[in-house]
C-alpha cells in the first residue's frame, strides 16, 4: 500500500469519526490534579505514558484513597474494568495540546476530563487543561452543561443545605435538581429557569448557612460519604454533634480507623447515620435533638437523657434496621433477606452450585414453604413435567442471582457479630479473662444450603477486663444474676463487610487463619461487652440496639484498618 493511499484512508477515517464523535453526549466530567503519586504505578515504577498517568490518577482516587485537593470523584472509573479501558477511550477522544504539554512538564496540572457516550455507554474521553473552555456568549451568562456536570455535587449539596430538595448528592443534575434550582431562583426573585447563572451560582455556593452544614468544608468533600453528609441536613447535624463530642473527649487514637469504617458506607445514608450515632455515644456525646429544614425533610434525634434505653433492648425498626446480626455463626433477628442475598451471591459467583439436585431441591422447598407446603403441585406432575419445572426454577434462581447487588465499599453490609463469652480466671495485674475466643466467625446463610462469609475478628477483644480482684468478684456475681434472669454475656463487634470473596489487596488475607467459609473483607468499627437478652432459641442471643449500654468498650486500632498493596 502506497504512502499516498494510507494518507487517503486515514483522512477518510477521521472524516467518518468526526460526525460520530459529535453525535455523542456528555455522560460525566471530573477534575484531576496530577501529582507525583499519579506518575508512578502502584509498584512505584515511573510512568511516562500520558494515558497510564491519567489511569493511575483514577486508581489513586477510587481504590487507594490518595487524592489531591483538586481531584473530584467520578462514577465511571470507579471499577478496575473501566479503568483498564481508559487508555483506549482516551485514544478515541484525545488530549488537548495544552493539557499534553502540562502533563509532560512534570508539574501538577489541573485537568478537566470529559466522558462521552450514548445511552450510558462510554465511547471516548477528552482531556483539557482546566479553565480553558469558554461558554457560548449569552445575554445572561449561565453555567454550561459541562460546568453544571463538573460542579453538580457541590450545587446539590448547597441546595440541600439551604432547604431546597435536590435529592441525593450523586453528581447527576436531573429533574429533581433542576426543580430545586428553580425554587432557589424564585427565592432570589429571578426567573425560575432551572439553569443557574454565574451570579446565582456564586450566591448559592458562597455563604451557605454554616449552622446547617457539617463540621468540615463541603467544598473540599472528596468521598461519596462526605458528599452524602453535605447533602443531607440530618447527617450534617450528626457530624457537628460528632465533632463536638470528639473535641470534648479524650480524643482516642482510633479516629482514623473509625473514619475508614464510616467511609466504607459509601453514600448509604442509613449506614452513615448508624456509624455516626454509635460513635457520638461511644465518645460520650449527645445526639442532636432535632433538625428541621424547609423543603429538605426533618428528623428527630434523642439524647441519652431523653429516654433512649441504656440497657440492651431488643432492636426494632429504625436505628439497626439494615444491620445483619450473627450469634455463634447463625443469623439472628429478622434477617431473612440478608441470608437470601448471601445465597444469591454464592450462586452468582458459581452457578454450578445448582447442578447438585439436593441444593436445587432445598431452594425449592424454601420457596414453596408458604404457598404449597406439601408440594402438591410438583408431586402431581409426570417425570417430564418435573424435569421441565426444575430447569425453569434453576433459570429463575440464576436470574435472581445475577440481579443481586454485590457487597462492595459502595454497598456495604452492616454487621454485628456476637461472640460467646464467659467470665474466666482473675490474673493479678492484668484483670479478668473472658475465656477462650475464636479469631473468626463463619456465617452460614441458613436456611439456604449455600452462601457463607468468614469474619476475622479484632484481637483486641481477647484482652482481659482491667479490674481489681474485688471488682472481678462483684462482676462474676453480676454475670450469674443476669444469667438467672435470661441475659447472657456477649462480646459484640460492630462493623461493615465491604467484599465477599478473596481480595489479595487486603493484607489480612495473607495472614488470616484457614477457614471453611468464604473469605470476607470485614472492617470492624467498634467492639464492646454487653449483657444481651436471650432469643427464641436457647443460648442464642436476641439483637440489641447499637446505642445499648456496654459493660466495657475496646479501642480498635490496626484491626479496624485494611492495607492495600496491589497495583491498580
Amino acid at each position: 500500500m502506497t504512502a499516498c493511499m494510507r494518507s487517503l484512508l486515514l483522512a477518510c477515517g477521521l472524516a467518518l469519526l468526526g460526525p460520530m464523535t459529535q453525535a455523542q453526549s456528555l455522560i460525566e466530567s471530573y477534575r484531576a490534579e496530577i501529582d507525583g503519586v499519579d506518575r508512578r504505578n502502584s509498584s512505584g515504577v515511573q510512568l511516562s505514558d500520558l494515558a497510564a498517568i491519567l489511569t493511575q490518577d483514577r486508581a489513586n482516587v477510587h481504590r487507594f484513597n490518595r487524592r489531591q485537593a483538586g481531584d473530584t470523584l467520578d462514577s465511571v472509573f470507579s471499577s478496575r474494568e473501566m479503568r483498564a479501558q481508559m487508555p483506549a477511550l482516551i485514544a478515541q477522544g484525545g488530549i488537548s495540546a495544552s493539557a499534553e504539554a502540562a502533563l509532560r512538564s512534570g508539574g501538577a496540572p489541573l485537568l478537566d476530563v470529559s466522558i462521552w457516550g450514548r445511552s450510558g455507554t462510554v465511547s471516548h474521553v477528552t482531556v483539557e487543561l482546566a479553565n480553558t473552555r469558554t461558554a457560548p456568549a449569552q445575554s445572561v451568562s449561565r453555567l454550561s452543561d459541562v460546568e453544571m456536570m463538573r460542579d453538580a455535587r457541590r450545587i446539590q449539596s448547597a441546595l440541600n443545605a439551604r432547604g431546597f430538595d435536590a435529592g441525593p448528592v450523586d453528581g447527576q443534575p436531573g429533574r429533581r435538581t433542576r426543580d430545586a434550582i428553580a425554587a432557589f431562583q424564585r427565592s432570589l426573585g429571578t426567573p425560575p429557569t432551572g439553569q443557574l447563572t454565574r451570579s446565582e451560582y456564586g450566591a448559592l455556593t458562597t455563604g451557605s448557612p454554616a449552622a446547617q452544614g457539617p463540621s468540615f468544608d463541603c467544598d473540599r468533600a472528596s468521598t461519596p460519604t462526605e458528599f452524602a453528609i453535605c447533602g443531607n441536613p440530618e447527617l450534617a447535624a450528626m457530624d457537628r454533634a460528632l465533632a463536638t463530642a470528639w473535641q470534648t473527649s479524650d480524643r482516642p487514637d482510633d479516629q482514623a480507623a473509625w473514619l475508614q469504617g464510616r467511609d466504607a458506607c459509601g453514600a448509604n445514608a442509613d449506614c452513615i447515620r448508624q456509624s455516626m450515632q454509635t460513635r457520638v455515644l461511644a465518645l460520650g456525646g449527645s445526639l442532636p435533638r432535632a433538625v428541621s429544614v424547609t423543603g429538605a425533610g426533618s428528623f428527630s434525634g434523642v439524647s441519652p437523657d431523653e429516654g433512649t434505653s441504656t440497657s440492651a433492648s431488643v432492636a426494632g425498626p429504625g436505628l439497626d434496621a439494615p444491620r445483619l446480626y450473627v450469634d455463634q455463626g447463625r443469623i439472628i433477628g429478622d434477617s431473612d433477606d440478608v441470608a437470601r442475598r448471601l445465597a444469591m451471591l454464592a450462586i452468582s459467583e458459581n452457578p454450578a452450585l445448582l447442578d447438585d439436585p439436593s441444593t436445587l431441591a432445598a431452594f425449592r422447598r424454601i420457596d414453596i414453604a408458604k404457598s404449597d407446603p406439601r408440594d402438591t403441585a410438583f408431586r402431581s406432575m409426570n417425570a417430564i413435567e418435573k424435569e421441565d419445572a426444575l430447569v425453569a426454577f434453576r433459570a429463575k434462581l440464576i436470574a435472581e442471582a445475577n440481579a443481586t447487588v454485590p457487597v462492595s465499599p459502595e454497598s456495604p453490609l452492616a454487621v454485628a457479630a456476637y461472640v460467646t463469652t464467659q467470665a474466666g480466671d482473675f490474673v493479678e495485674g492484668m484483670g479478668l479473662s473472658l475465656g477462650e475466643t475464636v479469631p473468626q466467625v463463619i456465617v452460614q446463610a441458613y436456611p439456604y444450603p449455600v452462601g457463607s462469609m468468614t469474619l476475622i475478628l479484632p484481637q483486641e477483644i481477647v484482652a482481659p477486663l482491667p479490674m481489681t480482684r474485688e471488682e472481678a468478684a462483684a462482676f462474676i456475681d453480676r454475670v450469674n444474676e443476669e444469667r438467672a434472669s435470661g441475659r447472657m454475656l456477649r462480646r459484640v463487634v460492630w462493623g461493615h463487610v465491604t467484599r465477599i470473596g478473596r481480595d489479595e489487596s487486603i493484607e489480612s488475607f495473607a495472614t488470616a487463619p484457614g477457614s471453611r467459609g468464604t473469605p470476607t473483607t470485614f472492617i470492624p468499627t467498634r467492639a464492646g461487652l454487653y449483657f444481651v437478652p436471650s432469643g427464641e432459641r436457647s443460648n442464642v442471643a436476641a439483637p440489641i440496639r447499637a446505642d445499648a449500654e456496654p459493660v466495657h468498650v475496646w479501642s480498635l486500632g490496626a484491626a479496624a484498618r485494611s492495607v492495600s498493596n496491589n497495583p491498580s
